[in-house]
């Protein structure tokens, strides 16, 4: 399960990003990119809030965040949840932004490259893929 956007620590960070996000859909960068490699049916419509019910759910747990991480600690039980932090900054709601179309592209890209590796270290993925080729359409 990658946990990208749960919501903030406690009290009003958690309740502003509730607020921001509550119904939200996706970004048109993130749609467009997921597209362009194929993955769209794999994205959620809106913004979902990470619940206990979701991590206890999950055997591997990616945050995106140490944030996102620390604001699940309470649900992860640390003999069976495996859990990864990646460092990756959300790129957030921003819109025409100069340079935004190259920040979502190297961020999608590192997302693949870590993904592929943990693919590969679980033993499901036997060689690195290409981060640019592997899902496009042709």
């Amino acid at each position: 399960m990658c946990i990208q956007r749960p919501g903030g620590l406690a009290g009003a960070v958690e309740r502003y990003a509730d607020q921001w996000n509550a119904g939200a859909t996706i970004t048109p960068y993130a749609a467009s990119i997921l597209r362009e490699y194929g993955f769209e049916k794999f994205a959620a419509p809106t913004w979902q809030q990470t619940t206990e019910v979701l991590v206890q759910a999950s055997d591997i747990l990616v945050f995106m965040e140490r944030e996102h991480y620390d604001f699940c600690t309470v649900w992860i039980d640390a003999k069976r949840h495996q859990c990864r932090i990646w460092a990756i900054p959300d790129v957030g709601p921003l819109l025409d932004t100069p340079g935004l179309n190259a920040e979502v592209k190297r961020t999608f890209a590192v997302i693949r490259q870590q993904t592929d590796a943990l693919l590969k270290e679980l033993g499901f993925l036997r060689e690195q893929r290409d981060a640019t080729a592997v899902g496009r359409r042709n």
